[in-house]
């Protein structure tokens, strides 16, 4: 495998054939995924550091600045600081259900099974590498995947699977609450910001209500009208 700086029309780095290869998605930096994860400078071909860690590239995400970059690697969340070229943690889940960085670059966001229809929703912060939220989802039917996170990461936009279909789901960590959105509904039409998204669970919450009480008329309406 030849990399090749078209600018200076030399061969920056030679790597052995077989192996995975990733660049990053501002493209200066290459990802030697076999064995561990070995990384270099694009431009230079200098190998900037090498991890002992294996690597799952379906899972793999960049952080936006591009200063971090995590994956699950079947047994854990893994996040790495390419900039320090050293592993911030590995922390060990259940199951893979997706992880997302918050749109700042700040935060992780990762979903982990803990039972049936129970999901554990993990905020990290990565400059002081530490927890700062953890919310418990209940009464989820069948599998969910993280799809996104909000701004602050209290929102977070979960996707499942059903015969018809995606459905979505909006997951609020501060009240550890989830609502189901309308079918139909896809990601593209879905704005993360978390205002957004705290407006549109106050609105479904409303609807759900109205909807309700209107069935509630309805079954009172219905028993004054049956004759004694």
């Amino acid at each position: 495998a030849l990399f090749v700086n078209h600018e200076k029309s030399a061969v920056t780095y030679a790597g052995p054939a077989g192996h995975r290869y990733l660049l990053s998605p501002r493209g200066k930096v290459l990802f030697d995924l076999r064995p561990g994860c070995t990384v270099y400078d694009v431009a230079t071909g200098e190998r900037l550091f090498h991890l002992d860690v294996k690597v799952r590239g379906h899972s793999l995400r960049f952080g936006p600045a591009g200063r971090y970059m995590a994956w699950h690697d079947g047994e854990s969340v893994v996040a790495v600081d390419i900039s320090a070229g050293n592993m911030l943690f590995a922390v060990k889940t259940r199951r893979d259900n997706g992880l997302r960085f918050t749109s700042d670059g700040k935060k992780l966001a990762y979903l982990d099974a803990i039972g049936e229809g129970t999901y554990e929703l993990t905020i990290r912060e990565l400059e002081e590498n530490r927890g700062v939220a953890v919310g418990k989802l209940t009464g989820i039917e069948g599998r969910v995947e993280l799809e996104d996170v909000g701004e602050s990461g209290a929102y977070a936009l979960l996707r499942g699977s059903n015969l018809g279909g995606h459905q979505f789901f909006v997951a609020s960590l501060r009240t550890a609450t989830h609502e189901r959105l309308p079918n139909g509904v896809t990601h593209a039409a879905i704005v993360a910001r978390d205002r957004a998204v705290a407006m549109l669970i106050e609105r479904l919450a409303k609807e759900s209500e109205n909807d309700a009480d209107v069935a509630d008329s309805a079954v009172k309406q219905r028993g004054e009208a049956e004759p004694e």
